[in-house]
């Protein structure tokens, strides 16, 4: 039951985390003021991502088990999300000299 429990949880985790990210595309599409089409093809991204790691992933699964990677996921989820939240964004464009739109960091990235 504790299995069982764990992965509802790690589901309704990422169900959650892509529902309210998909709730905020039309403002960040505004924001980056990208057209529909500039959008979509920055949204395939994602599933070309998934199709490159999934073997990879695999592998590791079938080697090792899916218990470290599951445990390692949030963590690199950690390291490459929270260096570009917007909150780090504003700070780093307040630190410079030039006044920055708030969607400044978005476009550099």
């Amino acid at each position: 039951m504790q299995h069982r429990l764990a992965i509802t949880g790690i589901f309704a985790l990422n169900g959650a985390v892509f529902s309210a990210w998909y709730a905020r595309l039309p403002a960040i599409q505004d924001g980056l003021g990208l057209t529909p089409g500039q959008i979509g093809i920055a949204l395939l991204g994602a599933p070309l991502g998934l199709l490159l790691a999934q073997p990879a992933t695999g592998a590791i699964v079938a080697r090792r088990g899916s218990r470290p990677l599951v445990a390692a996921a949030p963590l690199y989820l950690l390291a490459c999300v929270l260096p570009r939240s917007p909150s780090t964004c504003r700070r780093s464009c307040s630190r410079s000299s030039s006044p920055a739109p708030p969607t400044a960091c978005w476009t550099s990235r």
